[in-house]
Formats: C-alpha cells, structure tokens, sequence
C-alpha cells in the first residue's frame, strides 16, 4: 500500500513506469525492514546486489527458445555484462565489511538470496 501511495504521486508515468517503480520501491522498502542496523549506502549496496542477482537469475533462466541467432547473441552479451555487474556488486558486500555488521538471520539471508544465483532445474536452450 505504502508503494502504491509513493507511485500514485507520479501521474505522467506510464503503468509500466510505475509497475517498476512500485516494485522498486518495494524492494527498498523490504531492505530498510531487513536490515536496520546497517547505514543507508549499506542497504543501497545490498539493494544493487539483489537487483543483480535477480537480473542474471531472469537472463540465465529464460528460455532461449525461438531466438534468432542475432537475438542469441545479443541475450549473451546483455548476460555477460548483468553478471559483471552482479559480481561488482558482489565484491562490494563481501569486501567492505557488511556482512560482519549482520545478524545470523541477515547473513543467511544475503547469502541464501543475494549472493548465490538461482538456476532453473531445466532450461530450454
């Protein structure tokens, strides 16, 4: 509801515009509720990390199926550059100290959700 407030503000977006900044703002909402202990960069770090993660996740778990081979080969390239960005992002939690600032729950949670890809058990190719 609190999302839909935020969005509703914006009446020239289109609905897709504010489909996405709804579930943004839900994310961010979800990250604030999950880690409070941790400073705003913090959470935005984690947030860019679990947007990644969910970006490759979607990339690498499509179908390819009734892709032109230029259609192939630019979904590759897209691949290839969402991962580095996820192992940027990656690196950034892991190397500046955040995960010693989490909970038992909270590691178990970027560890589980944010820092390991989830792969489909079949996918069409």
């Amino acid at each position: 509801m609190a999302s839909d407030k935020f969005v509703k503000d914006w009446p020239h977006w289109t609905e897709n515009e504010r489909k996405m900044a709804r579930e943004k703002t839900i994310e961010e909402m979800q990250i604030h509720f999950l880690f409070p202990n941790l400073q705003d960069g913090e959470r935005y770090a984690l947030l860019a990390l679990k947007f990644a993660n969910k970006s490759v996740s979607l990339l690498v778990n499509s179908s390819t199926a009734g892709l032109s081979e230029d259609q192939r080969k630019a979904r590759e390239i897209k691949t290839t550059e969402v991962e580095k960005l996820f192992l940027e992002a990656r690196t950034h939690v892991l190397n500046t100290g955040i995960m010693r600032k989490l909970s038992d729950v909270q590691r178990n949670i970027v560890e589980d959700k944010y820092l390991h890809i989830s792969f489909a058990q079949e996918c069409e190719a």
